[in-house]
């Protein structure tokens, strides 16, 4: 009677065959020999067994975007590059990348029989790389595997990453303007004075050729800025022209005609100034573009024991001269007031006395001494003498 026999091969004998190796075939035959020593051969086996005891590893971490500079928004694509086709069963791919303080994480979670595995990552906000790396691969559920059961390795090739093997610089954080000041000397400035006015940027920023960063002033006027090229700063001046007036000169907005703004990674710079970051935060300059207004000298008066109307004569002691300012421009106290004078109808102004300090718009009474009278270019009996006032403000 025939019986059937059933014989196991432990992987120990099948591993220590000779011919045993990766990729090689086999197929069986079973010899069946009596009891007297008769042996008789089987025919080959219908199944073939293929050697694959190799575990899928990733070769090497790439990108078919082109080398450069990214900014908030761009795509990166990426590739990992495995020994030999896989296929992901539940879950996704993980690829984790280095992007800064928080890690960028994109997932793929079809691969059917495939040995490159593609991911799409987008550049979000706060991200950042000099060089951009993946820092772990890894499996949110499932199983990756080759045709055979065998599991991939997802260890990180070394010295074949991305950033071995790509230059992708990664900017996903804005430009903004970090502070608006000014190289002028703080305080009052007068009509026809130039004042710096400087825009800081938080990184380096490039402004497209010909258009134009329009800084507008609380005094109403622009100043204009051009051929800004991967600059942290730019300066610019402002002229003070008639009317213009500010106890405090601050930037309202910041404009863009056309074109752009950006920096490497093509990030537009936000053009909002930061709170404590104004021209007024950090300087003090006053604006007095308007001159103080025509006005009338007043009186002038002569002061001695027998003063004549009219005359200046050897009893007189002094000259009394009112000055009336303009009580609507606040801007002459602080200023000063000063008295000249001339002798005959021709000559020249010339300045008696040191200026008096105004310290409000009242009027006021400047007087001359003999003394200073007599400091007079051609001072002498007989000759006629007239007087002025010069209001100065407080920015000259």
């Amino acid at each position: 009677m025939n019986t059937g026999a059933t014989i196991s091969i432990t992987a120990g004998e099948f591993e220590g065959l000779g011919s045993f190796a990766e990729g090689a075939d086999f197929m069986f035959q079973a010899i069946v020999t009596d009891v007297a020593g008769n042996a008789t051969t089987g025919d080959t086996s219908a199944t073939t067994i293929h050697v694959d005891i190799a575990t899928p590893s990733i070769t090497k971490i790439i990108s078919e975007t082109v080398d450069g500079n990214y900014g908030l928004g761009d795509d990166i694509d990426l590739q990992v590059i495995l020994t030999e086709p896989v296929t992901l069963a539940g879950g996704s791919v993980r690829l984790t990348l280095e992007t800064g303080t928080n890690d960028a994480v994109v997932t793929n979670n079809s691969v059917t029989n495939q040995d490159t595995i593609s991911f799409t990552y987008s550049i979000a906000n706060g991200d950042t790389s000099d060089d951009l790396a993946a820092s772990l691969i890894s499996l949110s559920a499932g199983t990756l595997r080759d045709s055979a059961g065998n599991s991939a390795d997802l260890a990180l090739p070394v010295g074949n990453n991305l950033d071995d093997n790509a230059d992708l610089v990664i900017d996903g954080i804005g430009p903004t303007i970090s502070g608006m000041s000014s190289t002028t000397a703080d305080g009052w400035k007068k009509l026809g004075d130039i004042v710096n006015v400087t825009v800081d940027f938080s990184e380096p920023v490039t402004l497209s050729g010909g258009d134009t960063l329009k800084v507008y002033l609380n005094t109403g006027r622009v100043v204009n800025y051009t051929a800004i090229t991967n600059a942290t700063s730019k300066s610019a001046n402002y002229t003070v022209l008639a009317g213009d007036s500010t106890y405090a000169l601050a930037v309202d907005s910041l404009v863009l005609t056309g074109g752009t703004l950006v920096d490497a990674g093509t990030n537009p710079v936000d053009l909002q100034i930061v709170n404590g970051a104004n021209l007024s935060d950090n300087n003090s300059l006053r604006i007095d573009g308007i001159v103080p207004v025509a006005f009338t000298s007043g009186v002038v008066t002569i002061q001695g024991t027998n003063s004549q109307s009219g005359y200046y004569n050897a009893t007189d002691t002094a000259v009394v001269a009112t000055v009336t300012p303009d009580i609507d421009d606040g801007s002459l106290v602080g200023g000063v007031a000063l008295i000249q004078g001339r002798i005959g109808a021709a000559a020249n102004f010339t300045t008696i006395g040191s200026p008096v300090t105004l310290t409000d718009r009242n009027p006021r009474n400047i007087t001359l001494t003999s003394n200073q009278i007599a400091l007079l270019p051609s001072y002498a009996t007989g000759r006629e003498m007239r007087f002025r006032t010069i209001l100065r403000d407080i920015a000259g």
